[in-house]
């Protein structure tokens, strides 16, 4: 297994913990988030597809989780590049990267 798969899963892992904390199954997350299957969110969750950068505010709204901590914890393992950039070359800090 790839690196950047791990990474994925354990992106999957973080939205599914955030889902069934809320209490949701995935066809009514898909439903409340708007998108027209619920087999994508599983696909999410299992690190088999990411969740688009648009789609982090609805999802992170249903899911009650604060947007800056739920786009932290999002970039970290979707795009570390980007994450390594901002957190430790341009000093953005993180509120606690494991947070929510």
């Amino acid at each position: 297994m790839t690196h950047t798969k791990k990474k994925f899963i354990k992106a999957g892992k973080y939205l599914k913990e955030l889902r069934t904390r809320k209490g949701l199954t995935q066809k009514e997350l898909a439903e409340l988030v708007g998108f027209p299957r619920y087999g994508l969110i599983s696909n999410i969750e299992k690190g088999r597809k990411t969740l688009a950068p648009p789609h982090y505010l609805k999802y992170a709204e249903v899911l009650g989780a604060d947007l800056y901590q739920f786009t932290i914890n999002l970039m970290r393992d979707y795009k570390p590049d980007l994450f390594e950039l901002l957190v430790m070359k341009l000093c953005v800090q993180p509120k606690a990267l494991n947070e929510q």
